[in-house]
């Protein structure tokens, strides 16, 4: 009887420590669903918020690790909040000045990489092309097919007439504005006998152009008729279904070749000069982003993933080039060493 009231106490034990088991296992795994999960979060150069959350997407599907909708802006303006103190993990910029110190200042970690690239390109609608102003300068361009320089001077000059009006992003906030500036500066140069100010000049004179915090904001005006043409990024004007007139390599700021061309012509801004050169879309990871091994992953995961960006009208650079003034992290010097990039200089 003894042994046998023994067995029946063990058995309620076993019974009772289960249950305890059971119920712990479940408010563990309920607390654990209540934690908030890491999520990182992306400030992207507003004309790639679309190929950012492709890249997010992609990443989190390959990795579980959860991303917060791209926060789009200027390239500059962007750069300038997060060295203000705003909260962020990964910075896609198209500036290699606002991913480095001279725009993100000590938030910078010293090193950035340049994934793929862009050029300009002037963006019309059919409404455009209706006004006078607006009929001669698609008119001029179709004439261009010739390739002479005659042909591009009568186009620009028409442009820049007052004719029309030509929206140009603010050069303070958005890098498009002050590239938009250069291509201007280019053309004088290329197509009107090295006078690099005779179309910039004539489109500020006749007050025609207008001007907004990014390319992305004269959009609506263009498609409104408010302004007939848009300095924009080809990528962006694609991804908007604008119409655009293509560039020629020598003034378009998109070919790797003709970077000691366009290295020529400079724009200052409120943050300094700012030199021509081929168009680049660079990350780079802050150095208070909260989340830095996830932030880094991503990172690699851009260079290795970013072939799927040609749809939307990018050039892929392959392999990537890593912009460094400081030591990088090891996965990113692993990304050299594997032969997905190369050292391209300093930041």
């Amino acid at each position: 009887m003894k042994l046998g009231r023994e067995r029946g106490i063990s058995t309620v034990a076993v019974v009772i420590i289960v249950i305890v088991i059971v119920v712990g296992a479940v408010v563990l795994v309920a607390y654990t669903e209540s934690l908030p999960k890491v999520t990182l979060i992306v400030y992207s150069a507003d004309a790639y918020v679309a190929e950012a959350n492709s890249l997010e997407s992609g990443f989190t599907g390959a990795t579980g690790i959860h991303m917060a909708p791209p926060k789009g802006a200027g390239s500059t303006d962007l750069a300038q909040q997060i060295a203000s103190g705003d909260p962020d993990d990964v910075f896609i910029s198209v500036s290699k000045s606002a991913a480095g110190p001279e725009v993100l200042k000590n938030q910078s970690e010293g090193w950035a990489v340049a994934f793929a690239a862009d050029q300009m390109v002037i963006a019309y609608t059919n409404g455009s092309a209706s006004t006078a102003g607006g009929s001669q300068v698609v008119s001029d361009f179709r004439a261009t097919s010739q390739g002479t320089n005659q042909s591009w001077a009568k186009f620009f000059s028409d442009l820049t007439s007052g004719g029309v009006k030509v929206g140009i992003s603010d050069p303070n906030s958005d890098p498009a504005g002050f590239r938009g500036w250069i291509v201007l500066e280019a053309a004088g140069y290329t197509y009107d006998s090295g006078n690099q100010t005779a179309y910039s000049s004539s489109l500020l004179a006749h007050g025609a152009n207008s001007t907004a915090a990014s390319a992305a904001d004269l959009v609506a005006p263009l498609q409104a008729g408010n302004i007939q043409f848009l300095f924009i990024y080809k990528s962006a004007a694609i991804s908007d279904n604008l119409t655009y007139f293509a560039l020629p390599s020598l003034i378009n700021l998109g070919s790797s070749s003709n970077g000691a061309y366009y290295s020529k012509f400079t724009y200052t801004t409120s943050t300094g000069v700012e030199k021509g050169g081929p168009i680049l879309l660079l990350v780079t990871v802050p150095v208070e982003s909260k989340n830095q091994l996830d932030s880094i992953e991503f990172v690699t995961y851009v260079v290795k993933n970013d072939a799927s960006l040609s749809s939307f009208g990018l050039t892929i650079l392959s392999p990537a080039k890593v912009f460094n003034d400081s030591a990088v992290p090891s996965q990113i010097s692993q990304l050299v060493s594997g032969g997905y990039a190369v050292y391209g200089g300093s930041l």
